[in-house]
């Protein structure tokens, strides 16, 4: 069974001086707004639905595909469930994520020690997305963690994002690097089934002038309803 394809079709531009264009995307569908993921035996790694943030909102990728500037959700568990849970994030093809310069922390149950997971930069507190992130964040290729359910950390497990929060997307198309952005929100979960945690794209969107820094959060100047994705 394929999980719910997002829905709505409205979509903003944010015109800026010149004649780059900042391309936003809004999920306008309440009952179809969940990135999905399935479960299977544990051990296993479990990929879902990806969102392509160059395309709108019903026409977004099948289950198994992961274009350029595409983010997928994961969850995944050891074989042995007192050593835990996990949800995580990961980058499409040609497509990389802005990850904190702080890591993320969990207590290993078997052993005490703590492990550090890498975790979202969350731009929702207002910074723009640069091609240069200087020290505040950088550009990574690997998954990012979400969420740890471990014994350690009691019934909600850990959470590595706010209930709400914006991370930025690097891809390129063409040879060329472009900068985009998700924002999403998560519910809580069920106590011990972190698998039940829903995970909602809100937003997102890209800018069509290669190697441009985007502002999520600018005032937005103009707005136009579309359907039509990159390329279309």
């Amino acid at each position: 069974m394929r999980p719910s394809i997002l829905a709505g079709t409205l979509c903003s531009i944010i015109a800026a001086p010149s004649s780059a264009e900042l391309i936003i995307f809004k999920n306008t569908d309440s009952d179809l707004q969940t990135l999905e993921y399935y479960l299977a035996a544990p051990g296993i790694q479990i990929l879902g639905q990806s969102l392509d943030i160059t395309r709108a909102p019903d026409d977004q990728p099948k289950l198994g595909d992961l274009p350029s500037g595409s983010v997928l959700i994961m969850w995944t568990t050891s074989p042995f469930r007192e050593l835990g849970e996990f949800i995580y994030a990961g980058p499409g093809l040609n497509t990389k994520l802005a990850i904190d310069d702080e890591q993320g922390v969990a207590i290993d149950p078997p052993t005490g020690a703590p492990i550090y997971y890498d975790i979202f930069h969350d731009f929702d507190k207002g910074s723009p997305i640069r091609p240069d992130p200087g020290t505040e964040y950088e550009w990574s290729g690997s998954w990012v963690c979400l969420h740890a359910d471990v014994s350690t950390a009691g019934p909600e497990g850990v959470y590595f994002t706010d209930d709400s929060f914006l991370i930025g997307v690097r891809f390129s198309v063409d040879e060329q690097t472009h900068y985009g952005f998700i924002e999403m929100e998560r519910t809580e979960h069920v106590d011990g089934q972190s698998h039940s945690i829903k995970w909602m794209p809100r937003r997102w969107g890209y800018e069509t002038e290669p190697d441009t820094e985007i502002d999520p959060n600018a005032k937005q100047q103009q707005w136009r309803p579309a359907g039509s994705s990159r390329g279309s």
